[in-house]
């Protein structure tokens, strides 16, 4: 699963720098959808400071961002050595450092660069000044080596946006410096949707996208994360038009102010209540296109509580709880509403909610489903994991849906899972009266990053068991030492890996092959 695979659904921007700011301190990629913000930006900050201290080069603070900023990337230590040597502003000292010999080669590069730009201030339009800074200073490159890869792209995008607008200021050519700020600040004090927005990220980018349900329309995305859904649908709007105009009449057949609720008399109430069931006709169908969006995962969360379940999250949960389910707090993950099965009845008896779970894993190569060896394969393991404690499942007609194969299929994949859990030699590992616990799909990540797997694992008094199902591996199976060989290293890894997660017992590890037949590394 790639960044770009996750959509992120809101139903207003109202939070977007919430969420955005989560994601930058995460270092995860995005595509952002707020309106305005390119202004609030560390970069376009550090642009306005620098442009701030041209006009007025006696600015100490905004010398000292310039400064620190990737443009420059002087240290603390410079920092503190300029405001150590004799002068009056710190651009004077800076300059006296300069003179005296005792500047690093970041602060003399700072003095020579500024120097220049200084004299040119007055002299060139807004966007040539920014064009020789950028050319000069190398500033795509030098912002490129100072962020995080993930945020790159949307750093050069914001860079290539304050550029756009200084160009679309007066066509760029005749505002001085003076007036662009000026204008900068009234920009930043607009409202959004007459601010500049941030830098658009080109097509194709490995990002997650934030997008309005309303701007989500036409798309779609394997994964999808719609956020605050369990704000009420409430109508805050107090003085507004009332209006009932049917698409075939020629004319509104009625047409009325209104501001508060208790000063709207009783005249227009069927008005007022057919307009509330349009509203949450609309909030419904809003809703649609929202779960509509996900391909294969669907993730619903909600800050506080919904009582009344009139929210989005609300509804969802008490769909959920009638087909079979109880949603679990904070999140509701359930699978796309085109292919959502029927759950098996719950065998619990205590009163916890039992999480909706999609059991097929996400990201699954296309190609596994294609090439019969590797389909079974895919197939027979996503079944085990289901079948074996601690899911045990046991609803087939369930399992087969979930599955999404025939009913042929289905019992020759059955068959194959059952010649494995009910093999005797086998029985130790998927009896839960003979181990101390199992964990099925056990996630790490390596030493290089990658995230691994590991089918099955299975913990003694005496030792760890690491188990790894070869089922499409059937060709071979006349001799298990040579079928096995190949994976002697990724056994070692898993061994490694199990031995820091779970210290103190020794680790074996077999491979499994359909049949019911393990070959145990020694």
């Amino acid at each position: 699963m790639r960044f770009e695979d996750i959509h992120i659904l809101v139903r207003a921007r109202t939070h977007l720098d919430i969420y955005e700011r989560a994601l930058r301190e995460a270092q995860i990629p995005y595509i952002g959808s707020r309106q305005g913000g390119l202004l609030d930006t560390l970069e376009a900050s550090d642009l306005t400071a620098l442009l701030q201290f041209l006009v007025v080069p006696f600015a100490d603070i905004h010398l000292a961002t310039t400064l620190r900023s990737p443009v420059f990337s002087v240290t603390d230590d410079d920092l503190l050595a300029i405001s150590a040597a004799d002068g009056g502003s710190w651009w004077q000292r800076l300059c006296a450092l300069v003179r005296e010999g005792g500047a690093s080669e970041a602060v003399v590069r700072a003095q020579r660069l500024l120097s220049g730009w200084i004299e040119d201030a007055d002299l060139r339009p807004v966007h040539d000044l920014l064009d020789r800074i950028y050319f000069e200073a190398d500033v795509m490159r030098r912002y490129e080596a100072a962020v995080p890869v993930p945020m790159q792209a949307g750093v050069a995008a914001n860079l290539r946006a304050f550029m756009e607008v200084a160009l679309s200021t007066d066509s760029g050519r005749y505002p001085s410096l003076q007036g662009f700020l000026h204008q900068l600040e009234s920009m930043r004090r607009a409202a959004a949707e007459e601010a500049p927005d941030v830098g658009i990220i080109a097509e194709g980018t490995d990002a997650v996208r934030i997008l309005t349900v309303h701007g989500a329309k036409g798309l779609e995305a394997p994964v999808v994360w719609l956020l605050d859904a369990n704000a009420a649908n409430v109508r805050t709007d107090s003085h507004d038009v009332l209006v009932d105009w049917p698409p075939e009449a020629e004319v509104p057949r009625h047409f009325s102010l209104f501001s508060r609720k208790k000063e709207r008399g009783e005249s227009r109430a069927q008005l007022f209540e057919q307009d509330a069931l349009l509203a949450e006709r609309e909030n419904l169908n809003l809703l649609y296109v929202a779960l509509t969006r996900a391909r294969q995962v669907l993730i619903v969360s909600g800050i506080g509580t919904a009582d009344d379940g009139e929210s989005w999250y609300g509804k969802l949960a008490a769909a959920v709880h009638l087909s079979g389910n109880q949603a679990s707090s904070p999140a509701l993950d359930v699978p796309p509403v085109s292919d959502v099965p029927s759950a098996p009845p719950s065998s619990r008896t205590d009163s916890a909610p039992a999480p909706v779970q999609m059991p097929m894993n996400i990201g699954m190569r296309t190609d596994d489903l294609v090439d019969p060896r590797r389909r079974h394969g895919t197939l027979v393991h996503a079944l085990l994991e289901q079948v074996v404690p601690p899911a045990s499942v046991t609803d087939r007609a369930f399992l087969r849906r979930v599955l999404g194969v025939s009913a042929a299929e289905f019992d020759a994949l059955w068959d194959a899972v059952q010649s494995i859990v009910t093999a005797p030699s086998l029985s130790r590992f998927f009896d839960p009266g003979r181990y101390q616990r199992a964990i099925n799909e056990l996630s790490y990540v390596s030493e290089n990053g990658e995230l691994r797997r590991i089918d099955r694992v299975v913990e003694f008094s005496d030792d760890i068991w690491v188990l790894d199902y070869k089922t499409s591996d059937v060709a071979d199976q006349d001799d298990l030492e040579a079928a096995a060989r190949p994976y002697r290293k990724q056994l070692d890894e898993y061994c490694a890996a199990v031995s820091k997660l779970m210290p103190g017992k020794t680790v074996k590890s077999g491979l499994i092959f359909s049949g019911g037949e393990l070959f145990e590394f020694r």
